[in-house]
C-alpha cells in the first residue's frame, strides 16, 4: 500500500483544525454556549462536584430536566453556592430550553473538555490517593501551594499541560488526538477495499 499522505484522508484536516481550535480557545476564558445559555469551562472542582452528585451527563447518560438544569446552573458564571434566589431565577430563565438539543450540546461540551485527558493505563490496582491529588502533584513541585490554582483552572488547559510534561520527560511517549480516529477509520477502509480487490483477483484467476 502506498505511503498515506495527510491530504489523502477525507476530513482529517478539518478534525485536526477543530481539536487545535478547542485547545487554543481554552486559554481565552471564553464561555461555552448551550442553546443560548452561557457556561464556564469545567474545572477539577466542577468535576468533583458534578461527579460527586452523580449527574448522568458526566457518564454520557440522559439526565432528567432537573439534572440538566442543575448541570447548567453549577457551571453558570452566575452560580453561587447556596444562593437559592439566583438558582430560582436561573431555572426560570431556561424553562423553555429544548431538552434534546441542550443534552446533545452538553455531551459535546464534555467530550471537548476531555479530548486531551490522559488515557486509562488499563492497570487495575487499589488507589492510594484521589485523582485530584495525582493531577496537582503531576503539575506542581509544591502541591499545597498550587492546589487552589489548579483546582480552579479549566481542565482543557490542565490536560494539555500534562501531555506536554509527559512528552518533555519522555520524548518517545505516545500521545493521542481525536483526529486519530479519522485517520484510523480511513486506513481500515483502505485495508478492507484492498482485501476485496485481492479476493476478486483470486476469483478471476
Amino acid at each position: 500500500m502506498p505511503l498515506l499522505k495527510f491530504s489523502d484522508v477525507p476530513g482529517l484536516r478539518e478534525a485536526i483544525k477543530r481539536e487545535n481550535d478547542i485547545r487554543d480557545a481554552s486559554f481565552l476564558d471564553i464561555n461555552a454556549n448551550i442553546c443560548g445559555v452561557e457556561i464556564r469551562q469545567m474545572t477539577p472542582r466542577d468535576l468533583l462536584i458534578l461527579d460527586g452528585i452523580g449527574n448522568p451527563l458526566m457518564s454520557g447518560g440522559l439526565p432528567s430536566p432537573a439534572q440538566l438544569a442543575d448541570f447548567l446552573w453549577k457551571l453558570s458564571p452566575r452560580y453561587l453556592e447556596g444562593h437559592s434566589v439566583r438558582r430560582f431565577l436561573f431555572a426560570r430563565s431556561i424553562r423553555h430550553l429544548n431538552y434534546i438539543e441542550a443534552v446533545r450540546a452538553c455531551l459535546n461540551y464534555i467530550e471537548d473538555t476531555f479530548q486531551d485527558s490522559p488515557p486509562s493505563s488499563g492497570v487495575s490496582s487499589m488507589p492510594y490517593a484521589g485523582w485530584c491529588a495525582h493531577l496537582i502533584c503531576n503539575l506542581s513541585s509544591n502541591p499545597a501551594e498550587a492546589e487552589k490554582v489548579i483546582l480552579n483552572t479549566p481542565l482543557k488547559r490542565l490536560f494539555q499541560y500534562l501531555k506536554v510534561l509527559r512528552r518533555k520527560n519522555d520524548p518517545d511517549s505516545t500521545t493521542h488526538n481525536p483526529s486519530d480516529k479519522v485517520k484510523g477509520d480511513y486506513l481500515r477502509l483502505l485495508n478492507a477495499r484492498q482485501q476485496l480487490v485481492n479476493v476478486l483477483k483470486r476469483r478471476a484467476n
